[in-house]
């Protein structure tokens, strides 16, 4: 066959080397976009795993400064942001809620149970703790406030804070680590976008406890109200609630609790000082460090205890800053009663 009768891509390519820069392009194409796509996961490996999950030291966090018992700042098992905060939830009408509400297999929260309810300037929100187990730091805006909606599910601490400090909007993550067998944060803004060491803070002790805002004027944390409290009754008082939806991929995870065996009845598993040996009325504990309490601070500034919240919660002021938490917990960190600072 000459080369007139031969098909025409034959003519014009008699060699075929535009099928082979083609096939090389797209070959190198694949291969580039596979090789992005292993260094993107290799750098959130790397990411997701900073911190051993058994020493302080690996999760690498400057703490030169710590304000605390070294002995009682300890590794969590988990490495650095292996519980999500989320930072930019989003949420259900309850409309949607009430349509799902019959069909036990699409019901998105069901009546008993608990959510950490929040309402600032007429904006009302719920947020289930079946969700904030696996979270434990929900960054939000709320009525025009940021927030932080922050649970522990190891001393069954519910605290909302006003997220701004010294002007600035925060932004928390999971350090991976404990102080007095609870929730250590840490500003995922300075370390990821700023580039600078991030502070540690505590969230039963309102404050930072290791890094650059340690000392500075103000670098508090304001504790806002909110209500630990049955779906039920929240929808109930707040019938235009809206609820955080879940992370559809964690579907199963919502489904059990994180750190089965965290409290032994009466003995926390991670350090704490002093353990209580008294109950919130004053007499003997009896085991009882495991009960829930509710603290809130009252007009002269004070925090004042509610033993059984839940059986008695006409007792805690409406617009009262509110602190939910085992007794343990709370008086592991601010005794009976305590003066704000």
């Amino acid at each position: 066959m000459n080369m007139t009768d031969a098909p025409l891509h034959h003519r014009l390519d008699p060699r075929g080397k535009r099928s082979f820069i083609i096939f090389c392009a797209v070959a190198c194409a694949i291969f580039t976009m596979s090789m992005v796509y292993q260094y993107q996961m290799i750098r959130d490996a790397r990411r997701q795993t900073v911190g051993d999950g058994l020493h302080v030291e690996s999760y690498g966090f400057d703490l030169s400064n710590l304000t605390v018992e070294p002995d009682l700042l300890v590794a969590a098992g988990l490495c650095r942001d292996a519980q999500q905060a989320m930072t930019a939830p989003q949420f259900d009408d309850i409309a949607l809620i009430d349509k799902y509400a019959k069909n036990p297999w699409k019901a998105i929260v069901v009546s008993d149970d608990a959510v950490i309810g929040v309402s600032i300037n007429g904006d009302d929100r719920a947020y289930p703790i079946r969700y904030l187990n696996w979270h434990e730091i929900i960054n939000d805006t709320v009525g025009g406030v940021p927030v932080a909606v922050t649970f522990s599910p190891i001393s069954r601490s519910a605290v909302v804070f006003d997220r701004r400090v010294n002007g600035e909007a925060l932004l928390f993550g999971y350090s991976g680590l404990i102080y007095n067998n609870n929730l250590v944060m840490y500003d995922q803004r300075a370390m990821e976008l700023r580039h600078r060491p991030a502070s540690l803070w505590s969230q039963l002790k309102f404050e930072a406890i290791a890094g650059p805002m340690v000392g500075h004027p103000g670098a508090k944390l304001t504790v806002l109200p909110c209500r630990l409290i049955r779906w039920a009754d929240w929808k109930k008082s707040h019938p235009q609630t809206r609820v955080l939806r879940g992370d559809p991929a964690m579907k199963r995870k919502y489904k059990r609790k994180p750190y089965p065996d965290a409290v032994v009845v009466g003995r926390p598993v991670f350090p704490v000082r002093p353990l209580v040996t008294a109950s919130p009325s004053g007499g003997a504990s009896g085991g009882g460090g495991d009960d829930m309490i509710a603290a809130y601070r009252d007009e002269q500034n004070h925090w004042r205890i509610i033993a059984d919240p839940a059986q008695h919660p006409d007792q805690l002021p409406p617009d009262a800053p509110i602190v939910y938490a085992r007794w343990f917990a709370w008086f592991a960190f601010r005794g009976f009663h305590s003066r704000v600072d």
